[in-house]
């Protein structure tokens, strides 16, 4: 198994909501968690859903051996539809540390002035003089193999699919390390940012989605790996969220 070349996935289900009288609705969860039912402080016109699993290497760490990422990405079945006057925020992350997603969304994802990624290493506390102090926690980039956040609007100069709007991303900025790990495991999570401050009635449609990463499983010096278990133990007790931290 050393020094092979390994490609890890893990598929996560379809989401489709529907906006109607002022809210966000679903008949069909598959395993997405609403944050705002969870949290309820979040707005009713932006909602924000995610969805986490995770991927056990442990094989690979009970052999010694270190995995350097090479490639990542999503393969997504079908394009995203949203509704026609608003954004749909698109965050994918496969992390070596477990992320608390209504921490994070709450204190950065959901908040304007505080709205940039990657947000996941800042925390932002307001003061009293309404300006913002940047704190940083010991979890940093190198905590995040991969990282893709995409603005997802829609384009009138593209037809609609049976009335239903699709979109197309508008910016995108990938961010992450693909630093070696040697944690037991990979966490993927998704979270979709739901916009829509004119009430505007209409749908969410999420495709079923493949999470890839491609690596090479290789052998360090006794030092270098111990060092390397240190940091992934570290950060694999700790949600990346900032309660507590």
């Amino acid at each position: 198994m050393e020094n092979d070349i390994v490609t890890l996935v893990e598929e996560i289900p379809n989401l489709d909501l529907r906006f109607q009288t002022s809210s966000w609705g679903t008949s069909t969860y598959n395993g997405w968690r609403d944050l705002k039912d969870e949290d309820g402080q979040f707005g009713t016109t932006r909602e924000c859903w995610a969805y986490q699993t995770d991927i056990d290497v442990s094989g690979w760490g009970n052999q010694g051996l270190t995995f350097y990422p090479l490639q990542a990405g999503v393969q997504e079945g079908y394009m995203f539809s949203y509704i026609n006057d608003d954004v749909l925020q698109v965050i994918d992350v496969i992390s070596d540390s477990p992320l608390d997603v209504v921490d994070f969304a709450l204190k950065n994802v959901l908040t304007n002035f505080g709205r940039t990624l990657p947000a996941l290493y800042q925390d932002t506390k307001q003061t009293t003089s309404a300006n913002s102090d940047m704190i940083y926690p010991p979890l940093v980039f190198e905590n995040i193999l991969y990282g893709n956040s995409r603005n997802m609007a829609y384009n009138s100069n593209f037809p609609t699919a049976g009335g239903t709007p699709l979109v197309m991303p508008i910016n995108q900025n990938d961010f992450g390390s693909m630093n070696p790990t040697a944690t037991n495991k990979l966490y993927i999570t998704r979270l979709l940012v739901c916009d829509n401050s004119l009430n505007t009635d209409g749908f969410m449609n999420c495709p079923p989605t493949r999470f890839i990463l491609k690596g090479q499983l290789m052998r360090e010096s006794d030092l270098s790996y111990i060092f390397r278990l240190k940091d992934s133990f570290k950060t694999t007790q700790t949600d990346v969220g900032y309660n507590g931290l």
